[in-house]
């Protein structure tokens, strides 16, 4: 969860400076124009009082686009509203109790502690998750469950690069995109100790992680992606 988590921040900062950077090119060209103003106003074309106007006006646009406290704060508020586009309405993410209701049972395997949840906000963004780890004998499978919540807008580019079916073969094992009740996602397995991991989207907005310690084939993972109750991921 922690590898797509970190691509949706990455995702997030890069639009946002690229944003700030269109921000800049303008002010870079307000400028500019400014030097010519102040030419021209030595050539006698312009009035002085008009070009302390105009220098004022420049000097305080410049200081809201300089600002990269209120811009982030805005670009949070452009992703949440697309979000929310996106999904219909206003956006809850899911609480702990709704999370322990989407955990999967698989037979013969049980909690190994108690699943963790947490709750986090950046601004006006807010996402939630939940991680458990289950055990049958030394086998080990942890499943975390992410809702993006008003960041789930970020997740487009990814789903884009999902529909690419990208794969990957060595001596070592495999990685590639699969799909799974019409949504995709990635599996990765390490032949040399047959440990695997999954990642899958669901419905633009939830990230499910599924990994597994050594022994572990990934058709145990795939049971465990099975059995996750999808009803509650709405």
């Amino acid at each position: 969860m922690k590898k797509l988590l970190a691509i949706l921040l990455v995702i997030f900062i890069s639009v946002f400076f690229y944003s700030c950077g269109g921000k800049e090119s303008k002010t870079e060209k307000g400028s500019v124009k400014k030097e010519e103003k102040v030419e021209n106003m030595e050539k006698g074309e312009h009035e002085e009082k008009g070009e302390h106007e105009e220098k004022g006006e420049h000097e305080e646009e410049n200081e809201k686009e300089e600002n990269p406290i209120v811009a982030m704060q805005k670009f949070a508020e452009n992703v949440k509203k697309a979000s929310e586009e996106q999904h219909g309405g206003k956006i809850v993410v899911l609480g702990e109790k709704e999370f322990l209701k989407a955990l999967p049972e698989v037979p013969g395997w049980k909690l190994a502690e108690k699943p963790y949840y947490s709750k986090d906000s950046f601004g006006s963004l807010v996402t939630s998750s939940i991680s458990a780890t289950f055990m049958n004998g030394d086998k080990k499978v942890t499943v975390s469950i992410k809702d993006a919540g008003s960041m789930s807008s970020l997740i487009a580019p990814v789903k884009m690069s999902l529909n690419m079916m990208m794969s990957h073969e060595d001596s070592n094992g495999y990685e590639r995109v699969f799909e799974y009740k019409g949504e995709k996602g990635v599996e990765k397995y390490n032949k040399n100790d047959k440990s695997g991991e999954i990642t899958f989207l669901v419905k633009s907005r939830y990230i499910i992680e599924i990994s597994s310690n050594e022994n572990v084939d990934m058709s145990v993972l795939k049971k465990f992606l099975d059995r996750i109750n999808y009803s509650v991921l709405k």
